[in-house]
């Protein structure tokens, strides 16, 4: 670390899909203590809502609270269809109709049967889960582009 700041050099740790666990723990601590001895290193973490949560609020690391965080949205409908058309090689209108797939909110309950309100603690977990976009009011789409139709062909 002495040499990097010698040279002028930064580093940059990436950790992606960071978990709660033993070993993510205590890495992050020993970042803190290289940050605070002003060492030129920088920490990007990425992962679900709930595990980032979690790690947080463990002991000794509530300083991951005053670290600068971005949320990323769900790709839009314009990226999605894009990159399908890139990827499948498909005309405008094809792409688009799978770019637009969405799971009525009361089509998903009834299929289940559930009431609005059990349905609603389910709907909200899988949003925070970064499963599920709820942005649309009486709507949901999944997050993951074409992961409906993974789950369709498992419960129906």
């Amino acid at each position: 670390m002495d040499e990097l700041r010698k040279k002028r050099r930064r580093l940059l740790l990436t950790v992606d899909e960071v978990t709660n666990c033993e070993s993510v723990r205590v890495f992050a601590s020993s970042f803190q203590i290289f940050s605070q001895q002003e060492y030129p290193i920088f920490l990007l973490m990425a992962g679900l809502y709930d595990n980032i949560y979690d790690l947080q609020n463990a002991d000794a690391l509530t300083f991951l609270y005053r670290a600068p965080k971005m949320v990323l949205e769900p790709l839009n409908y314009t990226a999605i269809r894009k990159r399908y058309m890139d990827i499948f090689d498909l005309d405008l209108e094809a792409a688009g109709k799978m770019a637009g797939l969405t799971t009525k909110v009361k089509k998903i309950r009834e299929a289940v049967g559930m009431k609005p309100e059990q349905f609603s603690v389910y709907r909200d977990r899988l949003k925070r889960k970064g499963v599920l976009d709820t942005s649309k009011y009486g709507e949901v789409s999944f997050v993951l582009p074409r992961f409906a139709e993974f789950v369709l062909m498992r419960i129906f």
